[in-house]
């Protein structure tokens, strides 16, 4: 197991060996044959990287260590997803938790088509009580 959650090499086109931070280990594996055109910049380096659509990309793995994608026991607590990178959210200071997607457009995308976590709520936090304190 090789602990680190972003900066995971990648090899490029079988060929070259690429940093691609700061998109996190969870991500490479979408950087593969992917349509759009991918820039990195390494500020130290002075340097930018490009990968040309449709490019071959392979996180590094050895017989011993192969590549694998982070997994949650959790869920989303808004859409309920298991496939998604997830951050943890401390709600109070009794240690309680849930996780949220990372990916805040594929989250919302989940719940407009239905999708419902168990920290779900139809109308948004803090708006149940507006009308009453208006009268």
């Amino acid at each position: 197991h090789i602990a680190t959650t972003y900066a995971y090499p990648v090899m490029v086109d079988d060929r070259y060996v690429m940093d691609p931070s700061p998109t996190p280990k969870f991500d490479n594996p979408k950087m593969n044959n992917m349509a759009a055109l991918q820039l990195f910049g390494a500020g130290r380096e002075k340097r930018i990287y490009a990968l040309p659509p449709y490019t071959k990309v392979k996180s590094l793995d050895f017989e011993d260590h192969p590549f694998e994608v982070q997994t949650w026991e959790d869920e989303c607590g808004m859409c309920g997803a298991r496939d998604s990178y997830l951050d943890e959210v401390i709600l109070d200071d009794q240690g309680n938790r849930m996780f949220v997607c990372s990916d805040t457009d594929y989250c919302a995308e989940r719940q407009e088509a239905g999708h419902r976590g168990p920290q779900h709520h139809d109308q948004p936090l803090g708006t149940a009580d507006r009308g009453k304190a208006a009268e």
